[in-house]
């Protein structure tokens, strides 16, 4: 994809898991500064992405774009703080409410965007798809934000309440999910790595496929096994059910 010409410089705020993954990714199309509390963590992220480390005034100072990959109340704090003639700043923090944090003071003045990832960093990291929502509906913003994150993720307009919910609730599925997966085969002789590739493999390319091809057999003949649960603990059972029969399907 062409790089944007749009925007030079963008500065991150942040070098966390959000900030860091984002450094890395926009990194090949952006000359980046980089900013955070933490001086080894600035100068981690200053390091692989070729970065120049730069104070929050200084970065405001020189960036067209600045990324808050912090915290609800931290975002706060830095517009509260930010020189006079600043840029756009963009909030990353699902659990920002942008109408409450707009109408204070210190924010008010500034141009601000909350915009909520749908996604996982580590799935960010490995290039899989990613979904932005934002309330926002200002286009010389969105116009720019598309740009930045064209070859990360598509932005979508809509209520961005329900982004916290979607991350939170797919998290905690798929740990669970993981966690009883690997409970089926505990004590059975099932090295670790091979339940590990499974899960890896099988489970995130499964779902990566979905919804799987309509002339797909093998997909087919598992769905219609499969009886359409209620939640997930009747799926599980169900799985723990089948994880007793061999992989001919007859029975140990």
């Amino acid at each position: 994809m062409a790089r944007p010409q749009t925007i030079s410089r963008i500065g991150i705020v942040g070098g966390g898991r959000l900030g860091g993954v984002l450094a890395r990714r926009l990194c090949r199309f952006y000359r980046l500064d980089v900013h955070d509390r933490v001086d080894c963590v600035e100068a981690d992220v200053a390091a692989r992405c070729r970065a120049r480390r730069a104070s929050f005034p200084d970065l405001c100072a020189a960036c067209e774009v600045v990324l808050l990959c912090v915290s609800a109340l931290e975002v706060e704090r830095l517009l509260s703080e930010a020189p006079a003639s600043s840029p756009l700043f963009v909030s990353l923090a699902t659990e920002l409410d942008h109408e409450a944090a707009t109408r204070r003071p210190g924010v008010a003045r500034r141009r601000l965007v909350a915009l909520k990832l749908i996604g996982q960093f580590r799935a960010l990291e490995e290039g899989l798809p990613a979904l932005f929502v934002t309330l926002h509906r200002g286009e010389a913003e969105l116009a720019v934000l598309r740009q930045i994150f064209a070859t990360i993720g598509p932005i979508e307009i809509g209520d961005d309440r329900w982004v916290n919910t979607l991350n939170r609730t797919a998290t905690a599925a798929a740990l669970r999910l993981c966690e009883e997966f690997r409970t089926l085969f505990a004590g059975q002789n099932v090295p670790h790595d091979w339940v590990d590739a499974a899960l890896k493999g099988v489970l995130v390319g499964t779902v990566l496929d979905d919804p799987p091809a309509r002339d797909n057999s093998y997909t087919s003949a598992l769905l219609r096994q499969c009886p359409a649960p209620p939640g997930l603990a009747d799926w599980l059972e169900w799985v723990s059910r089948s994880a007793q029969t061999t992989p001919a399907g007859q029975a140990r």
